[in-house]
């Protein structure tokens, strides 16, 4: 699989992850990230485990999904409001990476 490959399947992916919106504002950024995520796990070493005990219950949630059960609720165009706090959609977002790489 070349890079190509991997470009058009993770853009397909990415819109299951990330609103259009937010994916066209972020496209390099978050396009780098996920292929530079795709191929190390093409490279992953395998363990003594199998592919499905490896990944039972070990999904991460969507961007929306995870921003409803933290309690991240819309504020305006740009920023989200948790405990009367307003967090912009960039942190937020930063967040949400940081989240996602421990899948």
């Amino acid at each position: 699989m070349d890079k190509t490959e991997i470009t058009k399947i993770v853009e397909k992916e990415l819109l299951e992850f990330f609103d259009e919106k937010t994916l066209l504002r972020h496209n390099k950024e978050i396009m780098e990230f996920s292929i530079e995520a795709t191929l190390k796990a093409i490279n992953y070493t395998r363990c003594c485990k199998s592919d499905s005990e490896l990944l039972k219950g070990k999904h991460p949630l969507t961007f929306s999904k995870w921003r409803e059960i933290n309690g991240y609720t819309p504020y305006d165009n740009s920023s989200y409001q948790k405990d009367n706090k307003i967090i912009n959609l960039d942190k937020l977002e930063i967040q949400y990476r940081a989240y996602y790489k421990t899948f």
